[in-house]
């Protein structure tokens, strides 16, 4: 028989195990942090009590959602179980809008269940010796939680995640001020063999001092991860400057488009 629930909090560690084991890069507070956000929205599958895979259909709002995490082990792809985790996870979302991930060249099998693409996003890399030439007048500073939260009042969905993240020790969060206010802000977290950061600014001054001040401290030339998508204009001027190595690319894909 074949079964899928929700993943109780004891199996996350496993949840985690087995996807490293399949080659699989987990962004581990991301993860924890999702998990202790939204635990109704992980779910794991058995046939015939022997583990099949996961999939995480997380309900950010009333209407939308993300779907990832889908994986099915090895042993037991090409028989449909891909599929009831994809239908189970829609049934999950039912009426949201859905953002998922499909790798290049599988966009396919997601259309199949009415998802369109609509933009690339590649993750880059460039290592942490590189000197970033900055515009000395720029400050950084550190962010407090309440800031950050003002900053992305109108965006947040769920502020029990990003308190999560600011709580961990593992994370660092820098930003720029203009007027007392948020103006760009960059996140670091642990990531693969470096760290990967999450970079949010419409200034390509404030963006290097940024990544000025999150990479001078690091070990020396360790990777340091970027996911930028195609519509990122500013971010793609930073690849040139950066001479980032394109590491892989995903498409986005939609369900439906909220008016």
């Amino acid at each position: 028989m074949f079964i899928i629930r929700e993943l109780k909090q004891n199996e996350l560690a496993f949840f985690l195990t087995s996807f490293e084991n399949e080659g699989w890069d987990n962004e581990l507070t991301h993860i924890a942090c999702l998990y202790e956000s939204y635990p109704n929205d992980f779910f794991i599958a058995y046939k015939d009590e022997v583990l099949v895979g996961y999939v995480l259909a997380v309900k950010e709002s009333e209407i939308f959602g993300t779907i990832s995490n889908l994986l099915v082990l090895k042993e037991f792809r090409s028989q449909g179980f891909g599929k009831e985790l994809l239908s189970f996870a829609l049934k999950h979302l039912d009426g949201c809008q859905i953002a998922i991930d499909s790798i290049q060249g599988k966009e396919k099998i997601y259309a199949a269940f009415g998802f369109k693409p609509y933009y690339e996003s590649s993750l880059f890399s460039f290592n942490s010796s590189i000197t970033i030439h900055t515009n000395s007048n720029i400050t950084v500073s550190d962010v407090s939680l309440p800031s950050f939260l003002e900053c992305n009042k109108n965006s947040l969905k769920n502020t029990s995640y990003i308190s999560c993240i600011f709580n961990s020790n593992s994370t660092l969060c820098k930003a720029v001020y203009k007027d007392q206010l948020i103006s760009s802000y960059a996140i670091l977290f642990p990531y693969k063999n470096g760290y990967k950061i999450v970079l949010a600014s419409s200034d390509i001054d404030e963006s290097l001092s940024l990544l000025s001040n999150l990479t001078q401290d690091l070990e020396y030339s360790r990777s340091i991860y970027m996911e930028i998508s195609q519509i990122e204009q500013l971010n793609a001027v930073l690849v040139n400057l950066l001479n980032m190595e394109k590491i892989s690319s995903t498409i986005k894909m939609y369900n439906k488009i909220l008016k």
